[in-house]
């Protein structure tokens, strides 16, 4: 008779059984029954049917594999490598404890489906039941996030803003993808990154490897960097992260130059500054973390991951720069990423940054991370621009050059206090004690080797002879009521430093003198003006210095005769000056025509002239008066003009200011 086909369906399996049977009454009966086909072929159709799963395993696969053609198993080899996953169809194993359970085979099923217990949550353990295969549940998909990183950071010296795009194809247990990044310095400066990464899913470690390559592009200085980066990264239980950064074609440029404020300073009779040159470098080098997550109970919810790493930047022109960072970075929301970090080394210091993203999201495939699998799709982890460094070096005494002539500016000094009148006279320490002196004496500088002549704030002068400003040059007195500007190279104009006494107007400590302008009473002995104009041609000169013709700094008379020393007093109030005196002894002022572009007096005083304050007879010219006072009251006329253009600003006449050109004719 036939024996009867009856199967245990449960068998308790020992902990210390090294590998689980199915075991079933098919051997005993088939050891005690007649051959029988009828019978033995039902008996072989069952025990196909109940061990559909071992035949498909992976380890049923590699034991038939050694039976066939050796070109096929070539072929799976290949395949195996090229990591192609062979899986079986039975479901992840489960367990609580290590002293094992019921194995329960589903019914209606061709595998088996094994639950040994139920296990508690493994927070470091992410990939504990990744479910269907990735080829199985997603293709083509794509990502987006805006966000915004403080400055100054890591190789960077500003904030910015940014917006990254991930578009991604799975293929098997492997991810193709592409990241697209573009950013913006809190400047308005621009730059991105483009990268073309591939990542691999491998379940047996429970972990990804991934290599990213970009290509980077700053524009943070004039001139574009451009780099090529290399990323490599590895996540699971723990993370692993680096990046190469290697700069290509321009590494270095100058960035900025400055002058370096109240450097300025005479020097012989030559002006000479500081100025700061600023360089921007970009830097070879390399970055790399370490990470996992925090295993404290609230840091759980919100996927925190703390992160410990170093880096190495180098450029031939800097020294090496060698540091360590920290990061922290949380998944608050779904889609909204926080991260913060810290570096510390000897060039860029300690330096903090937070950022903050908002990831747009269409297929719901970003957010928390329940696996190893979900960190496919997270974002690189990367420097957002190339990382730089920037040098500022102190280049000290430079000379300034006069713009029209490219050669140094060269200025004769003139002084009552410390001048004199001997070979050699001009300089800043060796000045000349009268201007007369200084361009018709005997030891007189050449009208074609100076630029400008200036006067020392506290000098005075008495009945010296008529001052004729030639063309092209520029006439300057100093003081706490004036400022004169030249031309400092390439920064443009600046303040000319002063010879003695300073800026500050007596406003600051330890400035509590004040620094009066020159002081000429009794000018233009014995009957001439106290200021004239000539031209070059006239006076035997060829060599025009300025565009202007310049007389500005000075104070020509005394507000009140009965003090022949009150002049430019701290204490002079030009709404109440009295009765002038020691004045010119002709007219104050007399202009003329010349071939610069035009002629300006500025912060000048005139004090009780015999003859006309300001005087302008058949002029075709242009004139810019600036800050005047002509306290003209021993004669007829402030003013006595008959000219083409006046350009005036604070004009003040008869002690008063006045709306517009006030004319007295």
């Amino acid at each position: 008779m036939p024996c009867a086909i009856a199967s245990s369906k449960r068998t308790v399996i020992s902990g210390d059984t090294e590998s689980s049977h199915l075991i079933t009454g098919y051997a005993d009966c088939l050891g005690s029954a007649p051959t029988d086909h009828a019978n033995l072929h039902a008996v072989q159709q069952h025990i196909t049917t109940s061990a559909m799963s071992k035949r498909f395993s992976l380890r049923a696969i590699l034991d038939r594999g050694l039976q066939i053609n050796p070109f096929i198993r070539i072929a799976i080899l290949l395949l195996v490598l090229g990591g192609i996953p062979l899986t079986t169809q039975a479901q992840g194993l489960h367990f609580s404890n290590g002293q094992g359970g019921e194995i329960i085979q589903s019914q209606g099923q061709q595998s088996a489906a094994y639950s040994i217990g139920t296990m508690e949550p493994d927070y470091y353990l992410m990939n504990q039941n990744p479910g269907k295969s990735a080829s199985e549940e997603r293709g083509f998909g794509w990502w987006a996030r805006v966000g915004a990183d403080t400055g100054p950071g890591l190789g960077r010296e500003e904030s910015l803003t940014f917006f990254e795009a991930m578009p991604h194809v799975f293929w098997g247990e492997s991810m193709i993808f592409s990241d697209l990044r573009l950013w913006r310095l809190n400047s308005g400066r621009l730059g991105g990154n483009v990268g073309v990464g591939l990542r691999s899913y491998y379940p047996q470690w429970d972990r990804t490897l991934g290599v990213i390559a970009w290509y980077d592009v700053d524009a943070t200085y004039k001139e574009d960097f451009e780099a090529f980066t290399l990323s490599l990264e590895s996540r699971g239980n723990i993370d692993w992260l680096s990046n190469i950064y290697l700069p290509f074609d321009v590494t270095q440029q100058q960035i900025g130059l400055d002058l370096v404020e109240d450097s300025q300073q005479f020097v012989g009779t030559g002006v000479q500054f500081d100025q700061i040159r600023t360089s921007g470098f970009a830097l070879k080098g390399f970055d790399m973390e370490v990470g996992a997550p925090v295993g404290l109970e609230f840091a759980k919810q919100f996927d925190l991951r703390a992160y410990l790493g170093f880096y190495y930047f180098h450029h031939n022109q800097l020294d090496d720069i060698w540091g360590w960072k920290a990061r922290l970075e949380a998944n608050v929301f779904k889609y909204l990423d926080l991260n913060l970090a810290v570096t510390d080394d000897e060039t860029f210091d300690t330096r903090l940054t937070f950022s903050a993203s908002w990831t747009i999201d269409p297929n719901g495939e970003v957010g928390e991370r329940r696996n190893t699998w979900d960190s496919m799709v997270l974002p690189p982890t990367r420097l957002w621009t190339i990382p730089k460094a920037e040098l500022a070096v102190l280049e000290a005494n430079q000379v300034v050059m006069n713009p029209l002539t490219g050669t140094p500016l060269s200025i004769v000094h003139v002084s009552s206090v410390t001048g004199s009148n001997v070979a050699g006279a001009g300089s800043v320490t060796n000045p000349f004690d009268t201007i007369n002196n200084a361009v018709n004496g005997v030891n007189a500088v050449g009208i074609d080797t100076y630029d400008i002549l200036y006067t020392h704030s506290g000098s005075q002068f008495d009945s010296q002879a008529t001052i004729v400003v030639p063309e092209g040059k520029r006439f300057l007195g100093g003081g706490d009521r004036v400022e004169h500007l030249i031309s400092y190279n390439e920064f443009g104009t600046a303040r000319l430093p002063r010879a003695a006494g300073n800026y500050s107007d007596n406003l600051l400590t330890p400035d509590t003198t004040f620094d009066s302008r020159p002081l000429f009473t009794n000018q233009g002995s014995p009957a001439g003006p106290g200021v004239t104009f000539d031209t070059l041609a006239s006076l035997g000169g060829v060599v025009s210095s300025n565009s202007v013709t310049e007389f500005s700094g000075f104070v020509l008379g005394n507000p009140d005769f009965a003090d022949p020393s009150s002049g430019d007093s701290d204490s002079f109030d030009p709404t109440a000056p009295g009765t002038p005196g020691q004045g010119t002894f002709g007219n104050g002022i007399e202009f003329v025509d010349l071939p610069t572009a035009l002629t300006q007096i500025r912060f000048v005083d005139l004090h009780g002239s015999n003859g006309n304050g300001l005087h302008f007879v058949n002029n075709s010219d242009t004139f810019l008066l600036e800050s005047l006072i002509v306290n003209q009251s021993r004669n007829t006329k402030c003013l006595s003009m008959a000219v083409h253009q006046i350009l005036h600003s604070n004009l003040q006449h008869e002690a008063k200011q006045v709306p517009g050109l006030i004319l007295s004719l």
